[in-house]
C-alpha cells in the first residue's frame, strides 16, 4: 500500500511539472500574438484618427461655406422686398447675423456693433462700378410699371453676391488668426470686388 502511494504521488508531481513545462513552452507564442493583436490594434486606432483628424480639418471650411450660402440665399430674399430702404436694411440684417454665425463658428468674438462697423466699412470699399450695379436696382425700384420689375431682379442678385463676397472676406481673415477688433476694411478691397464677382457667378449658376 505504501508503495502505491509513492508512486502515485510521484505520478502527480512528474504531471505537475509536465504541466508547468507545457505552460512555460506556450506562453513566449502567447505574448507574441498578443503583442501582434495589440499593435495591430494600435495601427487600426492610429489610422483612425488621422482620417478623423483629416475630417476635422477639412470641417471648419464646409461648415462656414454653409453659412454663407445659406445668407446669400437670405439676402437675395430680403433684397427682393419691394420698398426701397427696407430693402437694404433687411439684406444689412442678414450680413451682420452671417457675420455673428461665422463669428461664433471660429470661436471670435462677436459684438453687433462691431459687426454692423466692420460689414459697412468693407461694403464702403467697394469698388464704384460694383457699388452703381447695386445702386441701380434701388433706383430702378422707384420707377414705376417695368422699373420696378427690372429693380425686383436685379437687387435680390447683387444683394447675395455681395453677402456672399463679405463671407468668403470674414472666413478668410478668421482662418488666419483675426477678430473684429483686428479687422481693416482696406486690407480686404480688392479681394472683396473679387469675391463679389465670383458670387454674381454663383448666383447666376443658382438662377436666383
Amino acid at each position: 500500500m505504501a508503495t502505491k502511494s509513492s508512486a502515485t504521488a510521484l505520478h502527480a508531481k512528474l504531471a505537475e511539472s509536465l504541466d508547468t513545462a507545457n505552460q512555460g513552452a506556450h506562453e513566449p507564442h502567447s505574448h507574441e500574438a498578443m503583442t501582434t493583436h495589440t499593435k495591430h490594434k494600435v495601427s487600426h486606432s492610429a489610422k483612425g484618427a488621422a482620417a478623423h483628424e483629416l475630417a476635422e480639418l477639412k470641417k471648419p471650411e464646409l461648415n462656414a461655406a454653409k453659412i454663407v450660402d445659406s445668407s446669400m440665399l437670405l439676402a437675395a430674399g430680403a433684397g427682393a422686398i419691394p420698398i426701397p430702404v427696407w430693402d437694404t436694411v433687411a439684406v444689412m440684417a442678414v450680413q451682420v447675423k452671417m457675420l455673428s454665425d461665422l463669428s461664433a463658428f471660429y470661436g471670435v468674438p462677436f459684438k453687433e456693433n462691431l459687426g454692423k462697423a466692420a460689414v459697412a466699412s468693407l461694403i464702403g470699399g467697394l469698388a464704384p462700378g460694383l457699388l452703381a450695379r447695386g445702386s441701380l436696382g434701388v433706383f430702378l425700384k422707384i420707377l414705376p410699371g417695368i422699373g420696378s420689375v427690372v429693380g425686383a431682379i436685379a437687387q435680390p442678385v447683387f444683394a447675395a453676391a455681395l453677402t456672399y463676397g463679405i463671407g468668403k472676406v470674414f472666413i478668410s481673415h478668421f482662418e488666419s488668426g483675426g477678430t473684429l477688433l483686428t479687422f481693416n476694411a482696406k486690407d480686404f478691397s480688392t479681394t472683396l470686388s473679387d469675391e463679389v464677382k465670383a458670387g454674381m457667378k454663383k448666383v447666376s449658376e443658382l438662377k436666383i
